[in-house]
């Protein structure tokens, strides 16, 4: 904003004729400048604003459109699902197979169970087990606070 006490200085310091006309100049010249200024500024905010509603109204279609062909896909999966068109002789079964732990990230550390029923803790070499143990048949990993 512009300084108005400086040029009302000038303008009642001014002795001569020419030099009250070219302070009142000024004053007014930096009055209407900071007015412009202004209205620039607005009109740029104004513009910001009307982009940024037009933005969210075109993301708030575009939404909606995804979210209704996404029903419409579900609607049309769920008609199949129960026309029995997913449906299938079921195939042979598998054969057993067994996990293997290949590499485990520092802190990490696997369980399973063997072909005896038995729990097998899986941790690496380099770090302490994991504080588990069994209190009344339950297992309970104790964390330390």
């Amino acid at each position: 904003m512009a300084n108005i006490s400086v040029y009302l200085e000038k303008i009642l310091s001014a002795v001569y004729g020419r030099e009250v006309r070219g302070s009142i100049h000024d004053a007014i010249k930096a009055g209407n400048d900071e007015i412009e200024s202004y209205a620039a500024a607005e009109a740029g905010r104004e513009s910001a604003e009307q982009k940024r509603q037009t933005d969210t109204t075109a993301a708030i279609q575009r939404c909606d459109t995804a979210a209704s062909n996404a029903n419409s896909v579900a609607d049309d999966l769920i008609a199949r699902r129960e026309a029995g068109e997913f449906t299938g002789p079921q195939g042979p079964p598998g054969q057993d197979g067994a996990a293997v732990v290949t590499q485990l990230d520092p802190g990490l550390f696997a369980m399973a169970v063997n072909s005896n029923g038995h729990l097998i803790l899986t941790h690496n070499d380099n770090e302490p087990a994991p504080p588990l143990e069994i209190q009344s048949g339950r297992l309970v990993y104790t964390v330390n606070e």
